[in-house]
C-alpha cells in the first residue's frame, strides 16, 4: 500500500474557506484507505477523506460492502488551508460507518481521518471483557496516531 500524505498548512486561520453546511460543497469528496503501525505493532486501518477539485476513479467501496459517493483518487487540495477533524467509531462500528457524515464533511472542505479501533470492531469477534478494556485504553492513541498521520 502506497503511504498517503496529507500536509495543508498555512500561515493563519484567515485562509480557510467555509461553505454552508445545509447546501452542496464545493469539492468533489475523495476517500483512500491507508493504514500505520502503532507502537504495539499492530496496524491500525484509516480512512482518510478529502476535497478535491479534480478527481478520478470510481467511487468507494467500503470494505465491499457499502458504496459512498467519494471517489477512489483525486488531488488533494490544500490551498486554501483545510480543517480537519478524526471520527472515532463507537463499540463494534468501522471506521466508515458514518461515510455520509465524512463524505459531506470533505465536500465542504474538511480533512477527515477515521481509524478501525482494533478488537472492536464489526467485523471482530465478541471478545472478553480484558479485550474490551484494551481496545479502549487504546483509543486515544490510535486517535493521536491517526491524526499525526
Amino acid at each position: 500500500m502506497l503511504p498517503l500524505l496529507l500536509a495543508c498548512a498555512g500561515p493563519s486561520t484567515d485562509d480557510i474557506v467555509f461553505t454552508p453546511p445545509d447546501g452542496q460543497g464545493a469539492w468533489i469528496p475523495v476517500s483512500e484507505e491507508d493504514s500505520v503501525v502503532r507502537e504495539d505493532g499492530e496496524a491500525l486501518t484509516l480512512q482518510v477523506w478529502y476535497p478535491s477539485d479534480e478527481a478520478v476513479g470510481s467511487p468507494v467501496e467500503y470494505d465491499k460492502i457499502a458504496t459512498g459517493g467519494a471517489l477512489s483518487r483525486g488531488r488533494v487540495r490544500c490551498d486554501p488551508r483545510r480543517p480537519a477533524v478524526v471520527f472515532s467509531h463507537g463499540h463494534r462500528g468501522v471506521r466508515w460507518q458514518s461515510y455520509f457524515l465524512t463524505e459531506g464533511l470533505a465536500e465542504h472542505g474538511w480533512l477527515v481521518v477515521a481509524p478501525d479501533h482494533p478488537g472492536n470492531t464489526l467485523f471482530d469477534p465478541d471478545g472478553d471483557d480484558e479485550d474490551r478494556a484494551r481496545s479502549a485504553m487504546s483509543r486515544p492513541g490510535d486517535l493521536s496516531l491517526a491524526y499525526e498521520h
